[in-house]
């Protein structure tokens, strides 16, 4: 079971890339909060407590893997957003929901 979050996520379909053990390969963010987002991907062997970084828009989030399952993973940032693209679409999510 996935550990509890402190923000809550929202669904996006944003390209991004990921970057990991193995190298980098385009993935797809699925989800996202202030905390961490979910990630479609084939880089294969990611392991929860690896190591890697959100690539969006050109900039790099360092986070840890939380969970990995059948090419889906679950990250979380190393510091939460508070400022950048990232942060302003996590932030506007909520009001466009509403």
């Amino acid at each position: 079971m996935h550990e509890s979050r402190f923000s809550d996520r929202f669904s996006v379909s944003i390209p991004v890339r990921l970057s990991g053990p193995s190298g980098e390969v385009s993935a797809c963010m699925v989800d996202v909060s202030l905390g961490g987002a979910g990630v479609h991907c084939t880089l294969g062997d990611i392991r929860p407590g690896d190591k890697v970084k959100l690539i969006v828009a050109d900039r790099g989030y360092p986070a840890q893997v939380a969970w990995a399952s059948m090419g889906r993973l679950g990250v979380k940032f190393e510091q939460a957003l508070t400022h950048g693209p990232l942060y302003h679409l996590a932030k506007a999510l909520p009001e466009l929901a509403a």
